[in-house]
């Protein structure tokens, strides 16, 4: 077993020597070390000190804030399970810390009070998690849609690929996911248009119209740690 964790919990590290695990420490006051886990970290908390600003909130408040935002954070997509190709799925952090389906945080239905006046102690908690919400969900729908122009050449979506079908009607947590089944490139060789296939059936869409799920072997820049150790794809991640 092996843990790459940060050195602020000395608890675990007590309870788990006895089990022959072998630790990784990042050093102090260097959380780019921490690669994955920490662009996520550094993901929520760009966001939050955005959208709360001087708010003044109780601690239950803020309590209440997190924990919304967590269940976004923890609904995002780690790699593909093996289903059926009409039924695509895939694994989320939701998912081991809630082995049984009960349903993402994320896609329970709210109305949506970012544009309503006069707003009470709740809903101005709900408020504040959902301009959180929708700011790093539409910063994360970038970064798997980069259409870089000009400067380097981008990869084609390619068939087996795993891939949100974006509605700008239905909110993020909705979206279908599906399989591309087939690719069609232009004389360039490059692919604008793919036939996809979901749950509900077969569809032809544009690659502006799907998001590519970074999953597998993709590479994610946030992910990266610019010095120190990355972690290999078998080490299990721990910050404590």
């Amino acid at each position: 077993k092996e843990f790459f964790s940060d050195s602020a919990n000395q608890e675990v590290i007590i309870n788990k020597t006895s089990e022959e695990t072998t630790w990784h420490f990042n050093p102090p006051r260097s959380p780019h070390w921490g690669g994955l886990w920490e662009a996520a970290v550094k993901s929520m908390k760009y966001h939050f000190h955005r959208v709360i600003g001087d708010t003044i909130l109780t601690v239950s408040e803020l309590a209440t804030v997190v924990t919304k935002i967590e269940g976004v954070l923890n609904s995002r997509p780690l790699t593909a399970l093996p289903t059926a190709p009409g039924d695509p799925d895939f694994l989320t952090p939701e998912k081991l810390l809630k082995p049984v389906n009960e349903g993402s945080v994320a896609a329970i239905p709210e109305w949506d009070l970012r544009k309503v006046p006069r707003l009470n102690r709740w809903q101005i908690t709900q408020k504040l998690y959902q301009e959180v919400s929708q700011q790093w969900k539409r910063d994360y729908l970038r970064t798997m849609q980069r259409r870089t122009k000009w400067t380097k050449e981008m990869p084609n979506l390619k068939v087996g690929d795993l891939v949100l079908m974006i509605d700008g009607v239905q909110p993020g947590a909705k979206w279908p996911l599906a399989r591309v089944i087939s690719v069609h490139p232009g004389e360039d060789k490059r692919v604008r248009k793919v036939m996809v296939q979901s749950a509900k059936g077969t569809y032809t869409r544009t690659v502006q119209n799907l998001a590519k799920l970074p999953l597998e072997d993709d590479e994610d820049p946030e992910s990266i740690s610019t010095q120190g150790e990355v972690n290999s794809p078998g080490s299990v991640s721990c910050n404590t």
